[in-house]
């Protein structure tokens, strides 16, 4: 099961990504945080393996570097908030463009994150 956070993302596009999620049946939305402070408790407690985080641009919050560091296993993936791109970010850091995004996009997004299958790299 792979288990995923929700962390500063409209409410509107973080109901969209729930519905999503919850009709897959190898992810679990384990936690929703609007303050981003709040996710480097949750992610230990609810040992989540992917972070979905709202961009306000296609930078990373700087609360999301420390949770690289404190859990390098975890899978950033950004979505911008109109929903219509991602990033996907790891420890190294490195950021890779996933690009257009659909439902079907974003599940597979997560799915190779999580095999590590995520595709080529650059640093943006």
């Amino acid at each position: 099961m792979i288990r995923l956070l929700l962390v500063t993302i409209p409410p509107i596009l973080r109901d969209v990504l729930r519905n999503i999620f919850d009709g897959q049946p190898d992810m679990e939305v384990v936690g929703e945080f609007d303050d981003g402070i709040d996710l480097l408790l949750a992610a230990g407690r609810t040992r989540a393996d992917v972070v979905i985080v709202g961009l306000e641009n296609t930078e990373l919050p700087g609360i999301c570097s420390h949770l690289l560091v404190e859990h390098p296993h975890i899978k950033i993936l950004g979505v911008t908030a109109d929903g219509r791109k991602a990033f996907l970010y790891e420890l190294q850091p490195l950021k890779q463009m996933i690009g257009e995004i659909s439902s079907e996009g974003l599940v597979a997004a997560v799915r190779s994150a999580m095999s590590g299958s995520a595709g080529p790299r650059s640093e943006a």
